[in-house]
């Protein structure tokens, strides 16, 4: 996640934000938050120059963003050719990324709701994307046996699991990250990179590859 620092790009996403608003969107600070200060983007580019450089075509791929938030990561690679991505979070989010969809008369996007549809079949997704969410969670390592379980052939994590156990307190006060998530760190490591290879990105954004 990187911070809208382009004056006009941020002017953009208000009048989006705006827009969305105006026919009758669900109005939620922190949404709004990460749709006008923040971007993932940069972050969805370093997955697709990955697929590009080793001759993955993205045309096969079956996406899920899994807490997607505002969607920039399945909607980045909606728009580069991805044949399937579906977008799970809960009601505040997803509405937001429904309205997006529906502007950009996206086909291949679908949303699916926490609060009414079934978990989504983890089986049915060859990439699975945790863009800051499995911090969120407080059992991560319930969620990533899933994945292991559908053999998800790539999975794509941001700080989580990797993000400091003790030496970042600040990071571990915030109360939307969970402290039963920090317990399960070595876990996750251990489940990861048992089953998969990786691709190490900016910071600790990962690609990991099942063997």
């Amino acid at each position: 996640m990187t911070l809208n620092t382009d004056k006009g790009v941020k002017e953009n996403r208000i009048k989006i934000w705006d827009a969305y608003i105006a026919q009758r969107g669900l109005h939620h600070r922190s949404v709004k938050h990460m749709f006008v200060d923040y971007s993932r983007y940069h972050e969805a580019e370093l997955i697709l120059r990955y697929f590009i450089k080793n001759h993955i075509d993205i045309v096969n791929l079956r996406v899920l963003d899994y807490g997607c938030g505002v969607g920039d990561y399945g909607i980045y690679l909606l728009t580069a050719g991805a044949k399937q991505v579906d977008f799970y979070d809960f009601p505040r989010a997803v509405k937001f990324v429904e309205y997006r969809l529906k502007v950009r008369k996206s086909k291949n996007g679908k949303i699916v709701d926490a609060d009414k549809d079934e978990h989504p079949n983890l089986s049915n997704y060859n990439l699975i994307i945790f863009g800051e969410v499995l911090e969120h969670l407080y059992d991560p390592l319930a969620i990533l046996k899933q994945c292991d379980k559908a053999r998800a052939k790539y999975i794509f994590t941001s700080a989580y699991p990797y993000c400091s156990e003790d030496a970042n307190e600040s990071y571990w006060s915030n109360g939307d990250h969970k402290p039963e998530a920090r317990l399960q760190i070595p876990e996750c490591r251990e489940l990861l990179e048992k089953n998969y290879s990786f691709q190490k990105f900016d910071g600790e954004l990962r690609l990991w590859i099942r063997k």
